[in-house]
């Protein structure tokens, strides 16, 4: 029993480095990157980094190690440096350029989680493969109110990036605007941020709420601990929700107007984007409570093989 409890144990931490991997440094990596190669060097390093419990996980999930799913893996890798390469530079519009760029990168991110906890990207799309692989199914399906949620707050950052060509920041740049436009009045009434404060108001009690409706109320975490893999997902999710709670109320005490008064860029962006990744997580979290039906432990095999099995 010890020795399946430390299996397990090991298979959950395995994994939550993982999603680390996948859903904060490599979905995040252009924010620290400051020219192309070095995005590129970056994320080259981080999948290196990535295929080590890939590669630990497989005998361990699946018995035996799969080629079939490390082509995959190699499929969605390859998809994350090309959109490296090809992406345009940020502009603050948004298109469906934008739009279809930030979703083919959730898409090769899916691909590598897919791959990673030993589920076949192809399988976990049709109804057919869902049914012959119902545990890679049970790994993967976790992982998509992170999906999606990442898709909102890549959508989210350039949005903020449109917000922001209206922000006036610093009593120079209200100066400048005064000057530009022939405005008169109290220069210091023209500071103002990109995003109002009711907005980290309202978006903190949503996710407070959904948080106690989807983790209380529907005991839904509390099912998803019972094996390694969605434990690690979940612990994950419900760590991302009280970070971007904890940015909403950092945001509060900001009017975000009046110079001296307006969030600074990092710090706003920042809780945009975290509480929109949270918000977005918790709503797809609480549909999949409110419509998935989840099969008891009885009714299903193990995330982890027996030795008879191998």
């Amino acid at each position: 029993m010890n020795n399946r409890d430390d299996q397990r144990g090991r298979v959950a931490g395995l994994t939550l480095l993982a999603i680390v991997i996948i859903f904060v440094l490599l979905a995040w990596s252009d924010e620290f990157a400051v020219a192309r190669w070095a995005l590129l060097l970056v994320d080259f390093w981080l999948l290196a980094l990535l295929l080590v419990p890939t590669l630990l996980l497989q005998p361990v999930l699946l018995g035996r190690r799969d080629w079939g799913l490390l082509r995959w893996w190699t499929a969605g890798a390859v998809l994350v440096l090309a959109l490296d390469a090809a992406a345009p530079s940020d502009l603050p519009t948004i298109s469906w350029l934008v739009l279809g760029e930030w979703l083919a990168y959730v898409v090769a991110l899916a691909i590598l989680f897919a791959a990673t906890v030993g589920a076949s990207p192809w399988r976990v799309v049709t109804h057919k493969g869902r049914e012959a692989d119902p545990a890679g199914w049970r790994r993967f399906l976790p992982g998509l109110p992170l999906l999606i949620g990442t898709y909102a707050a890549f959508v989210g950052s350039s949005l903020w990036f449109v917000l922001d060509v209206a922000a006036v920041r610093t009593v120079g740049e209200a100066v400048e605007l005064a000057s530009r436009e022939g405005l008169t009045g109290p220069i210091n009434d023209l500071c103002v941020g990109a995003v109002r404060p009711e907005y980290f108001a309202q978006v903190g009690q949503v996710i407070a709420l959904l948080l106690v409706a989807v983790g209380l109320e529907r005991r839904f975490f509390e099912r998803l601990l019972k094996e390694p893999v969605p434990r690690a997902l979940t612990m994950f999710t419900v760590s991302l929700l009280c970070v971007g709670e904890a940015m909403a109320i950092s945001a509060l005490p900001s009017p975000n107007e009046g110079c001296g008064n307006v969030l600074s860029v990092r710090h706003e962006y920042t809780a945009f984007v975290l509480t929109l990744l949270a918000c977005f997580i918790a709503l797809a979290t609480l549909v999949w409570a409110l419509v998935a039906v989840l099969p008891t432990s009885a009714d299903r095999p193990s995330d982890i093989p027996d030795e008879a099995d191998h």
